[in-house]
């Protein structure tokens, strides 16, 4: 670790760099940067940007870190209603896609960091690297055996990630909410899912 810099406070070891770094991050996202880069955080920090990188070797590793940090209560959450839904790990997908929904919905910065485009971008990155960690997050925390059920984990992990970023920036007019959204996500997010996924793939 680094012994110089860091405003004059040292970390005692790499756990509380790794915090620093992540918490300057953060406070960066909070002015409304959706991906901060690596020599700005450096300099909130008050180490050079090699020392961050030691850590973190790109802003989308960093940005990615963060948001899972943010939304780790979420997270909790819906490992929670999974507990809840018994044996019928369907019924706990939608459930998290929904809580999912209206948990973003109240959080900008969330909805910033995993969502949004950043400046120059023409579109949202659905599939970015910060979206697919939080998707596969949400996906460890269900427990669920996609593949003894016929799916591929990271194709309903990029189903989910589609599903909630449409709704997201088009809830409806007017948005649906409660039971209406979940049954609205159930009827076709959780129709797909249990339908037998025994269709051919295309060769890779």
């Amino acid at each position: 670790m680094r012994t110089h810099g860091w405003a004059g406070q040292t970390p005692t070891d790499d756990a509380e760099a790794v915090e620093r770094i992540m918490a300057a991050a953060e406070r960066v996202a909070a002015d409304g940067v959706r991906e901060p880069s690596i020599a700005r955080v450096a300099r909130a920090v008050g180490v050079t940007r090699q020392t961050v990188y030691r850590y973190f070797p790109t802003s989308q590793a960093l940005v990615a870190a963060v948001a899972l940090r943010s939304a780790d209560g979420l997270l909790a959450r819906i490992e929670r209603r999974f507990a809840a839904a018994g044996d019928d790990p369907v019924a706990a997908y939608v459930d998290g896609i929904v809580l999912t929904l209206e948990t973003i919905g109240q959080d900008p910065r969330l909805t910033r960091l995993l969502f949004e485009s950043a400046p120059g971008e023409q579109r949202a990155p659905v599939l970015s690297e910060t979206g697919m960690a939080f998707a596969r997050s949400f996906m460890q925390r269900l427990d669920v055996d996609w593949v003894a059920l016929g799916h591929d984990v990271d194709e309903v992990a990029e189903l989910g990630l589609r599903v909630l970023h449409s709704l997201l920036h088009d809830p409806g007019n007017p948005p649906r909410a409660g039971a209406e959204l979940r049954t609205f996500v159930d009827r076709w997010l959780g129709a797909a899912l249990r339908a037998p996924a025994d269709a051919p793939r295309p060769a890779p």
